[in-house]
């Protein structure tokens, strides 16, 4: 008897073993559906995850191709240079206005306003004592950036014996150059919606009115970028009676209103739109547009030079990466909504500065440039002083200058 263990005789329906070929194909699709199912997976989740990041991004932006692209050719070609005469270092020293003793004062990125004596030897405006003349701090005053903690000078003029403050924070009010007291005239509340971004102001002569603008009705100083990232036109232009303590919108849905200056006779009224980087030149007392220059730059004050002449400063060319984003709104958006700000903030680059003198008509006389940044960086500011100087200032940079430009 054969003890060995014998196989069982194959049946007729007995299924035969998968070959190497079927066994390959089968691994194969296995390996394609986890595959698919991994990239629908991970698709899903980014989808969900941009989702979030785009509803939550503090923006709402929108297309802004619509902003002329200006060559620096013909009347802005760069012919010119800026030089500096003398530089001070001062934070965010923005705005120059100077008293009838040839002192010169100017506020900061700290909320202080300095104080800039001649030499008291020589009489040279700016290189004299600088002094903290006011600290911009109002702690029961209303604010327009909740995380403020203190104020950010930016339009300043003076007029009899007083220091008018266009403030981001605060609004507007006056300090007497002797006493140095401070009085409220607007407050950032007592317009409806509230001020958000109170940049800049004119008076007139006779003490009257103030007209004064307010860069947006969205984002406070502290998250200006914001505004030219979202491109929503939401700044307007305000006539204030002193008298009366009244403020009127004149226009609104500007974009970025910034720098104010009325002609010398007070019948045209030039402000500054930085986003649309335009100009505006309204007749008064009806408002009526009478020409709109359209700048390679984005404008930010604007100064008489003379009687009727004007200096517009400005920074900032239409670059390609400028062009991409403007093209852009959701990827702007979804950039909001994922770099904090401070990044952004920092990241923030500013090229070339273009000071632009005009006449009343917005015609346009010469234009002066610093492509590298190499005198000036980011100029938001230019004004006459009495000895024929020209003083620069900015709003980003460290330096205030004071130059004497060529005829």
């Amino acid at each position: 008897m054969d003890l060995k263990q014998r196989k069982p005789a194959s049946s007729g329906n007995h299924e035969a073993e998968p070959t190497k070929e079927s066994k390959s194909t089968t691994n194969k699709k296995g390996t394609s559906e986890g595959t698919l199912w991994k990239y629908l997976k991970y698709t899903s989740l980014l989808c969900v995850g941009l989702s979030l990041v785009f509803l939550s991004s503090p923006l709402d932006a929108e297309n802004l191709e619509w902003i002329k692209d200006v060559p620096l050719e013909g009347q802005f070609a760069v012919e010119h240079q800026i030089t500096a005469d003398k530089s001070m270092a001062m934070g965010g020293a923005e705005c120059v206005a100077e008293d009838d003793d040839r002192n010169i004062y100017t506020g900061l990125h700290n909320g202080n306003i300095i104080k800039i004596h001649p030499h008291h030897l020589t009489g040279r405006i700016g290189e004299g004592e600088q002094e903290i003349f006011f600290k911009s701090h109002f702690p029961s005053a209303p604010k327009a950036d909740q995380e403020a903690t203190h104020g950010r000078p930016l339009g300043l003029r003076i007029r009899k014996n007083k220091l008018y403050v266009m403030d981001a924070i605060y609004g507007i009010y006056t300090v007497d150059l002797q006493t140095r007291e401070a009085t409220f005239l607007l407050q950032i509340d007592d317009v409806t919606p509230h001020l958000m971004i109170p940049d800049d102001m004119d008076i007139t002569a006779d003490g009257k009115t103030i007209y004064f603008t307010d860069a947006s009705s969205r984002f406070a100083i502290g998250r200006a970028i914001y505004t030219f990232l979202e491109g929503k036109c939401t700044g307007r232009l305000f006539r204030y009676d002193v008298a009366t303590k009244r403020a009127e919108i004149i226009k609104s849905e500007m974009c970025f209103s910034n720098g104010v200056q009325l002609n010398e006779d007070e019948t045209v009224l030039v402000v500054a739109e930085t986003l649309a980087r335009r100009v505006n030149y309204f007749r008064l007392p009806d408002f009526q547009l009478l020409n709109q220059i359209y700048l390679p730059t984005m404008p930010d004050n604007v100064r008489r030079s003379g009687k009727n002449n004007f200096w517009i400063a400005s920074c900032g060319i239409l670059d390609d990466k400028t062009k991409f984003l403007d093209s852009h709104p959701i990827l702007r958006r979804l950039v909001a909504g994922i770099i904090p700000y401070s990044v952004l903030h920092r990241a923030t680059e500013v090229k070339h500065s273009l000071l632009i003198k005009t006449d009343d008509l917005g015609n346009i006389l010469k234009t002066y440039h610093d492509a590298d940044n190499a005198n000036v960086f980011a100029t938001a500011h230019a004004s006459d002083l009495s000895d024929g100087r020209v003083a620069l200032g900015t709003f980003m940079g460290q330096q205030l200058v004071i130059t004497k430009l060529e005829d």
